[in-house]
């Protein structure tokens, strides 16, 4: 409580996570609830921004991808792997380029200490509108 008095809110990072005997060196974060904030820098979530438009069918408006394992551990957890905007005229379609990571489903090997691709099993990609779209596009991906 000293410190935010006399210094100030998230001037500096905080650590979280580190765990010394596995060799996890954790993260550092400012967050809040105004967006990441670092010194007298703010970058507001995605969400924030296109919110302050006012524009609502701009969430619409985004195309996500999001990438799930059907196997092992961590079956069905979903994670956003890709985004991109896209501008549909009414009455039509069009075809779009989404950049795509499956580093998101990567899981932590205690062993080797580093995060691995999910291996020898399927991950299947929902391309939709947000993350609980009924529509989405179901697409399995061997990896």
């Amino acid at each position: 409580m000293r410190e935010l008095m006399q210094v100030g809110y998230n001037i500096r990072p905080y650590p979280h996570g580190a765990v010394a005997r596995l060799g996890i060196p954790g993260t550092q974060f400012v967050d809040g609830p105004r967006g990441c904030v670092a010194g007298k820098g703010t970058a507001f979530p995605v969400s924030m921004a296109r919110g302050a438009t006012w524009d609502v069918a701009l969430e619409e408006q985004v195309v996500q991808v999001y990438g799930r394992r059907t196997e092992g551990e961590h079956k069905k957890e979903q994670y956003l792997v890709g985004f991109q905007p896209v501008k549909v005229p009414a009455g039509s379609s069009v075809r779009l380029e989404v950049p795509v990571s499956l580093q998101p489903l990567a899981a932590w090997n205690p062993v080797k200490k580093i995060r691995e691709p999910p291996a020898s099993t399927t991950v299947e990609l929902l391309v939709g509108a947000h993350a609980k779209d009924p529509a989405a596009c179901r697409i399995p991906v061997p990896v």
